[in-house]
């Protein structure tokens, strides 16, 4: 298992036992011989694939339902910043064009008014160029002509993909293209996935979630198939409050006072940054904003400046001397809980395959850590 990131590491499967295989709805002890969860490799593979299917049907619908929204915005005049999704730069393109053509016409139009009613006395400046020669206009077709050209070459590549490109000698020996990692499924333990490894490169793993308190805590323990943090910050919000409600009710139990239960401020890497995640109810949070710049976070900060765009915003409380003390004990919580559970326990890789064994695995190593922890505070008591 590695550690990355705030309360969350992607641990990499090993030698497994049971699980459920997508697409079928069988469950098995072991490895048998006829495939893990007693299913041929035949039906493993046609239970993968038609896993793959499902998620690129579902990823098409997002992109289009993506693109048709900026399209709205676009014919509105009200196009967000950003990037222009693939499925809609060609008419986004013919948008412009077609707003900067009317744009230079009413500009030839209104000079004309007045020059009919100046009465032969003339008007300042000269007429405006025709919209075939203007250069806003000139501007919107090359980018047109530009969109095209790029949604023709994706065409192309998505018809033959997989294929070499042609050699010097024509053979069709060439160097293969370079393309995206593609989604893939691992037929032995279909509910991982592969993520990215800082040391090891690709790995087939699980994503876990393991929220701290200040004092060591494991608030909570949740492994998923996700291979990206930005999805888990609401579910993981929502995992602190309900550890939080059963602290609280032990406090209440022993007396103790109910600041001693209070949530202070999550704090994640950039790993989590998004403005729905900075948006989002619940705790107070502080999320690394990575790379992400915008032009109104541009320019010093003061203590009493705020931001329309919570990005902003979340730019701004890192920046104070508040914030920076909260986001410095980050790593050290974060890190320092997978390093225990990997070094101390001895977690470095998953046992069992299928999400629930490795969701029990998870939990029990969670826990060991909070027995442990307990063992040291009261050892060290008087």
């Amino acid at each position: 298992m590695r550690g990355t990131a705030t309360a969350r590491a992607r641990a990499a499967a090993g030698a497994v036992t049971g699980g459920v295989l997508p697409g079928l709805g069988l469950c098995g002890p072991a490895v048998l011989p006829a495939g893990w969860g007693g299913a041929s490799r035949k039906d493993r593979i046609a239970a993968a694939r038609a896993d793959l299917e499902a998620v690129r049907g579902a990823e098409q619908a997002a992109r289009r339902a993506a693109a048709e929204a900026y399209l709205a915005k676009a014919r509105a005049g009200q196009a967000p910043p950003g990037p222009i999704p693939q499925e809609a730069a060609v008419t986004v393109a013919e948008i412009a064009l077609e707003q900067a053509v009317a744009a230079q016409q009413a500009r030839c139009d209104a000079y004309d008014q007045r020059v009919a009613a100046s009465a032969g006395r003339g008007v300042r400046g000269g007429r405006p160029a025709p919209p075939e020669q203007a250069g806003p206009v000139r501007r919107c077709r090359e980018r047109l002509a530009a969109a095209r050209k790029a949604a023709k070459a994706r065409a192309a590549a998505e018809a033959g993909a997989g294929q070499d490109p042609p050699g010097p000698d024509g053979t069709g020996r060439g160097k293969r293209n370079k393309k995206p990692p593609q989604p893939v499924r691992n037929i032995t333990d279909p509910d991982s996935r592969a993520m990215h490894c800082t040391r090891n490169g690709t790995v087939q793993a699980c994503n876990c979630q393991l929220p701290r308190a200040d004092d060591g805590l494991i608030l909570a323990a949740r492994a998923t198939q996700d291979t990206g943090d930005a999805a888990q910050v609401e579910p993981t919000l929502a995992d602190i409050t309900a550890a939080q409600q059963v602290i609280a009710a032990g406090h209440e139990a022993g007396g103790h006072s109910p600041a001693w239960s209070v949530i202070g401020t999550v704090a994640c890497d950039a790993g989590y940054f998004s403005q729905k995640n900075c948006e989002a109810g619940g705790p107070d949070r502080l999320i690394a904003p990575g790379s992400w710049t915008s032009a109104e976070s541009s320019g010093p900060h003061t203590p009493a400046c705020e931001h329309h765009d919570a990005r902003d915003q979340m730019v701004h409380n890192l920046s104070t001397r508040q914030g920076r003390d909260i986001y410095r004990r980050r790593a050290p919580l974060s890190e320092g809980g997978f390093s225990f559970l990997k070094d101390r326990i001895g977690l470095r890789r998953f046992s069992m395959r299928g999400l629930p064994l490795v969701q029990a695995e998870l939990t029990l190593a969670a826990t060991v850590s909070n027995l442990m922890l307990l063992h040291r505070r009261l050892s060290s008591l008087p």
